[in-house]
């Protein structure tokens, strides 16, 4: 479904040829690549995970409301991200958003799914929530245009990490790294340094795959209570911080 109000996105090359993109996979439960000459490189966010300084507090949380709820809360929060995820590469792919049944569930049962791509001509059926979280978005997503390329695996024999950068198009007119994230709630700044870490990484590789150095980095989220948040922020406050995590993580790296 489109309305007036949608945006036409213009693409560009992402100067990325196929041979030169990393392969997803899992490993002991968590995301890894295989690069070109078939090594395996952990994923951005494998690397911040293992040497994050929350540990306690999210074990905290896990105690307090209980494993049961928290597992119950983390798998919900995945599935919402990764459905709006897609629905926003979709928006920016110029493609048809399906309307839905007023009665369609937060997160739409299998049976319903072939009724919905067959009546709407859709490849991939989106939760209320999802739809909800793009159409707050729209009025950020509108700064984005000259798109090079969105969901593009990538990764830095110097890092020695990979992982997949959202999108990477123009911002307000200049080259960004755009990262797209979902909350419960609004987030302060100072909680997500993480998210900028991650995109600081991404343009590294993105410089290492096509010489091509992009300095500003876009975190947009979206909350479930109706926030939305946009970041943006240079390369060069982070790629220190990125450093030293790289070298926590070394002495690690082989156990992870």
């Amino acid at each position: 479904m489109t309305t007036p109000n949608d945006k036409q996105f213009n693409w560009t090359y992402s100067r990325i040829p196929d041979n030169k993109r990393p392969k997803l996979i899992e490993k002991n439960h968590k995301h890894y690549y295989r690069i070109p000459n078939n090594e395996l490189y952990p994923s951005v966010t494998t690397m911040l995970s293992a040497t994050s300084d929350n540990k306690e507090s999210l074990e905290r949380w896990r105690n307090n409301v209980g494993h049961q709820v928290a597992n119950y809360i983390t798998t919900e929060s995945a599935k919402n991200g990764t459905t709006t995820h897609q629905i926003i590469e979709e928006y920016l792919n110029n493609q048809r958003i399906g309307q839905y049944d007023p009665n369609t569930p937060s997160f739409p049962l299998s049976s319903k799914t072939s009724s919905l791509r067959s009546k709407y001509s859709i490849s991939q059926p989106y939760s209320l929530l999802s739809k909800g979280h793009l159409s707050q978005l729209k009025p950020l997503l509108h700064n984005i245009d000259n798109i090079r390329c969105t969901e593009i695996p990538l990764y830095s024999d110097r890092l020695r990490l990979a992982g997949t950068c959202d999108c990477i198009a123009e911002y307000n007119n200049k080259l960004s790294i755009i990262d797209f994230k979902t909350s419960r709630k609004q987030k302060k700044e100072s909680w997500i340094l993480n998210y900028f870490l991650q995109a600081t990484a991404y343009s590294e590789m993105y410089d290492y795959l096509t010489n091509v150095k992009i300095d500003q980095i876009v975190i947009l989220i979206s909350g479930e209570d109706g926030t939305i948040s946009e970041f943006v922020k240079e390369t060069k406050y982070y790629s220190k911080i990125l450093d030293d995590k790289l070298l926590e993580f070394e002495k690690i790296r082989e156990s992870i």
